[in-house]
């Protein structure tokens, strides 16, 4: 009797449980990443925080082009997709990135998504998980 009712409870969670997030997203909610700062330069390097509700803020350090922006998140199949527009836009016109991990899941790769044939302004992003 004991064995039927937790094979019943055990049932009934899976049932009403939501599916889980795609591994992508569940390594961003909560994290923060530091991006590498361009060859050459110097200064604070620039940094992000995603959260679960769908909100960033990409941190662009002190000094004359410096602060914060606050933008909203989600991931789309394989991609991650962003806004960071003053008024809110459409998610069809928010910015979609492919994104890689790479030396175990502590760093990340950020390479924009251009309709066009040969990128020539392709923005890229690359950064370590402050843990």
């Amino acid at each position: 009797m004991t064995r039927l009712m937790i094979a019943l409870c055990l049932t009934l969670a899976a049932c009403v449980s939501t599916p889980g997030e795609d591994p992508l997203t569940r390594r961003l909610i909560g994290a923060k990443v530091i991006y590498d700062l361009p060859e050459g330069s110097e200064g604070p390097p620039r940094s992000q925080t995603w959260a679960a509700d769908g909100t960033t803020v990409f941190d662009r350090g002190a000094g004359l082009f410096g602060g914060l922006d606050h933008g909203r998140w989600e991931v789309r199949g394989s991609r991650y997709c962003s806004d960071f527009a003053d008024k809110p836009r459409p998610p069809a016109e928010w910015t979609c990135w492919r994104v890689a991990l790479s030396d175990q899941g502590r760093r990340i790769r950020f390479t924009e998504i251009t309709g066009e044939w040969i990128p020539l302004f392709q923005r890229e992003y690359e950064g370590e998980f402050a843990e």
